[in-house]
């Protein structure tokens, strides 16, 4: 597998569960390095069952190098 990301068609994938209710933070902190920097976007799903997923929000950096964050309110 390549591990580079190609910034313009790349999408990584990671699953978690909140396991007790309350305010949640998601942050995505890009790195910085001599290939370049990326700015972030996290999209969060929530899984409906039967292979259903809602959009539950978005959240995009300021600018290349700079962290995206979204807050789950569960």
């Amino acid at each position: 597998a390549n591990p580079r990301i190609s910034p313009t068609a790349d999408d990584d994938l990671f699953t978690f569960t909140v396991l007790n209710t309350g305010v949640h933070n998601v942050t995505l902190t890009p790195f910085v390095s001599s290939l370049g920097t990326i700015a972030s976007r996290i999209r969060v799903y929530r899984d409906d069952g039967s292979s259903v997923f809602t959009l539950v929000g978005t959240a995009t950096s300021s600018g290349a190098a700079q962290a995206a964050a979204f807050t789950i309110n569960n």
